[in-house]
């Protein structure tokens, strides 16, 4: 976990968000620890848990989800990316920021990856590619633009996020994610 806890009150930096803002040259929103027990009980609901992101809001919204790419840095051996998971309706459900370690795949999978299309979360399961996902911490947000934009919000609203790594068996990371709700859950279809 890349993440930087400040002072004591502990505001965090979490990465690979606070990477992209530095890109962007904008200030990062104010982060704060939370305990999963300080998180609203619907957001809790799909954050406070060890599985992939992807594979839970897919058992919520019960509907396969869409990666909506919104920035794109790639290297040969990683790629970082700004992104909404969005609903079959184009109704973003979450907002994030993943670094994959794209020499960790080769083949169909890398290619999936690269190709921006299918969350993470649902290649690796595809692929029956075996990791566990070790959830880092809980975090409370103030939304800005860049958020309200990507989640279609309005005004600065508080938001419950998520510092998440994926690493395979032998416990090399194969993703740092971090995985951001919108302040009201929608219904399942």
């Amino acid at each position: 976990m890349q993440s930087r806890v400040t002072g004591t009150m502990k505001y965090i930096a979490p990465y690979p968000l606070d990477e992209f803002y530095s890109l962007l040259g904008q200030p990062m929103p104010s982060v704060r620890r939370v305990h999963p027990e300080e998180i609203p009980v619907a957001q809790r609901n799909l954050l406070v848990h060890d599985e992939d992101m992807t594979i839970a809001q897919e058992n919520h919204y019960q509907q396969p989800l869409t990666v909506l790419p919104l920035r794109v840095i790639r290297s040969q051996d990683s790629m970082l990316r700004l992104v909404n998971l969005i609903i079959e309706n184009g109704n973003p459900i979450l907002f994030g920021a993943i670094h994959i370690h794209l020499n960790m795949f080769s083949g169909e999978p890398r290619d999936e990856i690269e190709g921006c299309v299918r969350p993470f979360g649902r290649i690796l399961n595809d692929h029956a590619i075996l990791h566990y996902s070790k959830p880092d911490l809980f975090f409370e947000i103030f939304s800005d633009a860049t958020i309200n934009d990507a989640l279609r919000l309005q005004g600065k609203q508080c938001l419950y996020g998520r510092v998440n790594t994926l690493y395979t068996p032998n416990n090399q990371p194969l993703a740092e994610v971090v995985e951001v709700l919108p302040s009201i859950i929608p219904e399942r279809r």
